[in-house]
Formats: structure tokens, C-alpha cells, sequence
């Protein structure tokens, strides 16, 4: 057999295979999250833990996760709209933990998941050195919480040491540069535990009569269903 009918027969059962690969990677990016978890409603709510993680970073690098959310089926809540219901010094009790307030807030909005999170931005000056380049250290924390219970679904946290002029700008490229990743890191634990979480039955504030408090997401005990505790497990500690 010549070249010329060896690659008559070739070329088809390539394009047969390419075929199949890519039928292979649709079903399988389909199926990494139970379609159960798709299109949630969450609210996203960062705060900032040092000077330098200015309001507007602090604005941008929500705009940023709110963007992830959205490529991967979650409907973030307009941030106007949080907002206008969510007074500053609200949004820094659910910061620090307080699970009624971010039960209470779920409910205003109809979310179904709260995001809450703290960035930390601090520059030095690089000792030694004739330079205005500064030493960039940035921390975000995120975790998501089922917004009925505020039980604890997924946590991440992230570090880079960096360096640059610009101390805030430089914050926000390296995180614009590895955003993506956090949230992969996020969202896949949103998928294995999240239905498990979402669907066992909300614990509410009262049961059978007898008033208690819900466990802040921070104080949840681990089990199959939850992800294990991060260094730092308290909302307080974000």
C-alpha cells in the first residue's frame, strides 16, 4: 500500500479519535459538578485586613472572584444591591464569624452561598538597596458557606512574596495572574462536598423548640462532608 492510500485511510480515523477526545473532555468538564450545584445564587463579601489592601483593590479583586463565579454556573449578587442591605459594620461581624448575621443576610438576598473572605496586602522596603522596588507580600482567604446554615462547604488560603513599585498595583497583577487557580482550588471542593452540605437537611437557629446558636462555619467539627480546617479556621482569623 503507497503513502497516497495509507493517508486516505489514516486521515478519517484521526479526525474519528479527535472526535472522541473532545466528546471525552465536554463530558468530563460536565461532569465535575453535580448540575444540582450549578447556577447557585452567591453573595460575595471580601474585606480588607491591612492598609495597603486599599477599598478600590479590595473592589477590583472582588470584581475578579465575582468573574470566577460566573464561569463556573454561580450567579454572584450585584454588588450595589449587597451594599445597600449590608452595612460596614454588618459586613465586619459576618467577617469575624457572626453566623447569625450571615444566615440573616442569605435570607435578604435569597442566596443560596456566601463568599467571605479578607486580603492582606502589606509592602516593605527592600533594606540595603538604592531601589523604590518594594518586598509585596499578599494573602487571600476565601471560604464559601452554605448560606442558610452558615456551615462551612470549602476554604482555600493563598500566599505570594512578590516585589514591585506600585505595592497595591502589584497586588492586584499577581492576583489577576493566579485567580484562576484559587478558584479551581475553591470550586472543586464546592463540588465534592457542596450537595452533601446544601441538602442534609438545614439546621435552623430553633430545633424541637429549644433555642440554640448555629457553630460558626470556623468551629464545624470535620466529617465526611466537610473539608478539613485550613491553617487558620475561624472567620475571626481570615
Amino acid at each position: 500500500m503507497n503513502r497516497e492510500k495509507l493517508a486516505h485511510y489514516i486521515s478519517p480515523l484521526l479526525l474519528i479519535f479527535s472526535g472522541l477526545l473532545a466528546f471525552a473532555s465536554i463530558s468530563y468538564a460536565e461532569g465535575v459538578c453535580p448540575p444540582q450545584l450549578i447556577n447557585r445564587k452567591i453573595a460575595v463579601i471580601v474585606g480588607s485586613a491591612s492598609l495597603d489592601a486599599t477599598p478600590e483593590l479590595v473592589k477590583d479583586v472582588t470584581a475578579l472572584i465575582e468573574g470566577e463565579c460566573a464561569n463556573r454556573g454561580l450567579n454572584p449578587v450585584d454588588q450595589t444591591v449587597l451594599q445597600k442591605i449590608l452595612p460596614e459594620q454588618e459586613k465586619l461581624l459576618i467577617l469575624r464569624g457572626n453566623t447569625v448575621g450571615a444566615i440573616t443576610l442569605g435570607e435578604k438576598l435569597g442566596a443560596d452561598l456566601l463568599m467571605v473572605g479578607q486580603l492582606r496586602v502589606k509592602g516593605r522596603v527592600i533594606r540595603g538597596l538604592n531601589t523604590s522596588i518594594k518586598s509585596v507580600y499578599v494573602t487571600l482567604t476565601l471560604k464559601i458557606l452554605d448560606a442558610k446554615t452558615a456551615r462551612l462547604i470549602s476554604s482555600v488560603s493563598w500566599s505570594k512574596k512578590t516585589g514591585g513599585v506600585d505595592v497595591v498595583q502589584r497586588a492586584y497583577d499577581i492576583l489577576e495572574e493566579n485567580i484562576t487557580g484559587i478558584m479551581d482550588n475553591l470550586y472543586s471542593q464546592y463540588c465534592k462536598r457542596g450537595l452533601n452540605i446544601l441538602e442534609s437537611g438545614h439546621t435552623t437557629l430553633t430545633e424541637k423548640g429549644k433555642g440554640h446558636s448555629v457553630p460558626s462555619a470556623g468551629n464545624q467539627q470535620n466529617n465526611s462532608d466537610s473539608p478539613p480546617p485550613p491553617s487558620s479556621t475561624k472567620l475571626e482569623d481570615l
